[in-house]
């Protein structure tokens, strides 16, 4: 999660070449052009995805409560691992032969 606010269009770079030389080690090369170009690109990439992140984030809180009963006790994940449980134990194999 960013920890700037929001990038105006007005404040927004646009992409550009950068060249790097790789002539020595990655430990001796400057990359703050590079970072210059990738904090600003993160930022805007983040606050367009951001709503739907939260719309994402909606919808698997409504799906996750759907499964549990408001009235009783106890937790949604009992009933998935009793599911689950209960699936492993069949097989999906035609227990009918066919003669023909």
């Amino acid at each position: 999660m960013p920890k700037t606010k929001k990038i105006d269009q007005a404040e927004q770079v646009e992409p550009k070449e950068i060249e790097v030389k790789e002539n020595g080690p990655v430990e001796n090369r400057d990359f703050s052009e590079l970072i210059k170009q990738i904090e600003p690109e993160y930022q805007l990439d983040w606050w367009f995805m951001k709503p739907k992140i939260d719309e994402w984030a909606v919808r698997l809180k409504v799906y996750n409560n759907q499964k549990r009963d408001k009235e009783a006790i106890g937790d949604p994940l009992l009933f998935t691992i009793h599911q689950t449980v209960l699936a492993s134990l069949y097989n999906d194999r035609l227990n009918v032969n066919f003669e023909g």
